[in-house]
């Protein structure tokens, strides 16, 4: 999908749109446009020849504050690709203006490759030219040199086929013990008055690993388990700080009579019988929810990238 904002450059630069995205020759590189709920991206398919410049290019990358300055959320570098995110405020499109004009200078220091080269063989096309669009990257190649990346893409995603031996089942257990660790992080935050996405990307990330210690198909109901136990990570966190609370004033004297092993019964007796009491846990259920998918979507990505292996899509 692409809105007005990026239609505006689109159209003064002469490029096409197609596919939901926008895309074609920007400042002389090969550039794709696109956007979503809460986030515009810029991609740029490029290849560097030095790889001394392309280290010098990620270090000025790394030495400033790009949410800050340029509301990007993520920057990433690929063999053939930079693709870059923005958080979809009013007032990105000119922050997105402001990072052109920094960025795509820096790109020419670092002889990046642009937008006359196929980025699989390293030559000029010329005339003889296809773009293909891959996970959302357009790509300028020969024709020859997309039919042989096309079959490439196909031979790699049927190997990994046949070699997932792995189940949901045994996927879904690795997952949940990830997410458990996580989730107790969460209550200690919890416990102490705060939310934070940063944990969500904990439990993300415990769950990610915790499935391919476990040996989970690696199929798209990945994602699905991920999500789940994520989700469950966040109301057994926020559960466990109320707990801890309790136990907090257990230790403190301020509940006389009672034991440590009774700070869950009576969490739970609270809840069953204090509606105002569940209705707050919910209210914080759902805020906890909504953190952790903030702090989780760069790994929901990546999974649903992985398990839906390279998507393949002719550009005209």
């Amino acid at each position: 999908m692409i809105g007005s904002g990026l239609k505006k450059i689109v159209s003064a630069n002469g490029l096409k749109i197609d596919k939901g995205v926008g895309y074609g020759s920007f400042r002389g590189y090969a550039v794709t446009l696109s956007e979503g709920a809460g986030w515009k991206r810029m991609s740029i398919a490029t290849v560097f020849s030095d790889v001394n410049k392309k280290y010098a290019l990620r270090e000025k990358i790394d030495g400033v504050d790009m949410l800050k300055l340029y509301r990007i959320r993520e920057l990433v570098f690929y063999d053939d690709a930079i693709d870059i995110w923005f958080n979809d405020n009013p007032g990105t499109m000119k922050k997105i203006e402001e990072f052109i004009e920094w960025f795509f200078p820096l790109l020419d220091e670092a002889s990046a490759s642009k937008a006359d080269v196929c980025t699989h063989c390293g030559f000029s096309y010329g005339s003889d030219v296809e773009w293909l669009l891959l996970n959302g990257i357009a790509y300028p190649l020969h024709s020859s040199c997309a039919v042989q990346v096309k079959n490439e893409i196909s031979e790699q995603q049927q190997v990994q086929k046949d070699e997932d031996t792995g189940s949901y089942v045994s996927g879904f257990i690795g997952a949940a013990l990830g997410a458990l660790l996580g989730a107790i992080v969460w209550a200690v935050i919890f416990n102490f008055g705060y939310m934070a996405s940063v944990v969500g990307i904990l439990i993300g990330f415990l769950a990610e690993k915790g499935y391919r210690l476990f040996r989970g198909k690696n199929g798209k109901g990945k994602l699905a388990v991920i999500l789940l136990v994520t989700v469950l990570a966040v109301v057994l966190g926020t559960v466990g700080g109320e707990v801890l609370g309790v136990i907090g004033y257990i230790s403190s004297g301020e509940l006389m009579g009672f034991t440590y092993a009774d700070a869950f019964p009576l969490v739970m007796y609270i809840l069953t019988t204090d509606p105002a009491a569940m209705s707050v846990l919910v209210r914080n259920v759902i805020s906890g929810v909504m953190f952790a998918l903030l702090g989780v979507w760069i790994i929901l990505r990546n999974v649903k990238k992985e398990v839906s292996g390279v998507k393949v899509t002719e550009l005209k």
